[in-house]
């Protein structure tokens, strides 16, 4: 594959560029232009041929290119793709990357969810990513970056295919209250500082349907092509997730009050019997502080604030 061709189409993504203008830029012929562009088509990127017009990429279809993601995404300073990793948090905690690197990976062999889970990640079927961050945060504050990512996940969803995606505290985004997504949130802190001295973004995006999907899944887990018939672009996709949330974390502290009020518009919880993991009993749903803490009450009216556990909703959702 000739990737400065690639990149022409790249920076001028759903527009013609001639086939003479590629071949004066890369030095070569018109034919061998041609045949450099049956072979990305070969891969599967969508690009038309036009007479007189030239050539015009629609779509990756699939195909994931960190050089595109690099040079569109400003705030990322390194990206680093795998056709396949054990886990991309694990991979981004193995090795002293600089802040804002991105982890990218079309499949994970031991992908990774809250309380040592596995987080199904069946190959070229989703964006499996993992931010680096170095937060400069208040340790009670750093639930705000988790916020963060979920509410861009959302944001993203609504903004390319017109979705209404909801959350379930703290991690999960869900459609038609099947999950879509998860996001896993790791983090070291210095003990002199009392400062985190990295942070670890995962997120795991499932995009296209898969049919080996494994019965215990199947109750509860979606894809993004099972709820739109919009083109998926996963780039696109990783692109908009990664802009949506370096606007709010780019911001964090002091746009707490929007960022919670937007993020408690998403919920699915608020306001439902719920149980929690922690504790016995059943709990009453009641607000999201400002610092992403759950609070609920008891059969006694009695109020608890929760910062961690797993939350489930013991009545059937009605997203409508």
């Amino acid at each position: 594959m000739n990737q400065k061709l690639l990149e022409i189409l790249e920076n001028n993504m759903h527009q013609h560029v001639s086939g003479e203008a590629i071949a004066q830029s890369l030095h070569m012929t018109r034919a061998n232009v041609w045949k450099e562009i049956q072979k990305l088509k070969d891969l599967g990127y969508s690009i038309d041929s036009v007479r007189n017009l030239g050539y015009c990429l629609n779509s990756h279809s699939g195909n994931i290119s960190p050089d595109y993601i690099k040079r569109s995404v400003d705030d990322v300073s390194e990206v680093h793709y795998f056709e396949s990793l054990d886990s991309t948090n694990t991979y981004a905690k193995s090795q002293p990357f600089s802040a804002n690197t991105l982890i990218l990976a079309s499949h994970q062999s031991q992908g990774r969810g809250r309380y040592g889970r596995n987080f199904y990640s069946p190959s070229n079927h989703g964006v499996y990513m993992s931010l680096v961050l170095e937060p400069k945060l208040e340790l009670n504050d750093v639930q705000l970056v988790t916020v963060c990512a979920g509410l861009s996940v959302c944001l993203a969803l609504e903004t390319l295919y017109g979705l209404k995606p909801k959350i379930k505290w703290l991690n999960d985004i869900l459609l038609n209250g099947k999950k879509l997504c998860g996001i896993l949130t790791e983090g070291e802190i210095e003990l002199e500082t009392q400062k985190f001295k990295h942070c670890i973004v995962g997120f795991g995006i499932n995009t296209e349907h898969d049919t080996h999907l494994p019965d215990s899944l199947s109750a509860i887990y979606t894809a993004l092509n099972e709820d739109t018939d919009h083109l998926i672009d996963k780039n696109e996709l990783i692109m908009s997730v990664l802009h949506q949330f370096y606007t709010l974390y780019n911001a964090l502290p002091d746009n707490r009050e929007a960022l919670i009020d937007a993020y408690k518009h998403r919920s699915m919880i608020l306001g439902k019997d719920v149980t929690l993991s922690t504790k016995e009993g059943t709990y009453k749903a009641l607000d999201i502080t400002r610092d992403g803490h759950l609070v609920v009450s008891d059969e006694h009216q009695t109020i608890h604030i929760l910062n961690s556990g797993e939350v489930s909703i013991k009545e059937k959702i009605n997203e409508n």
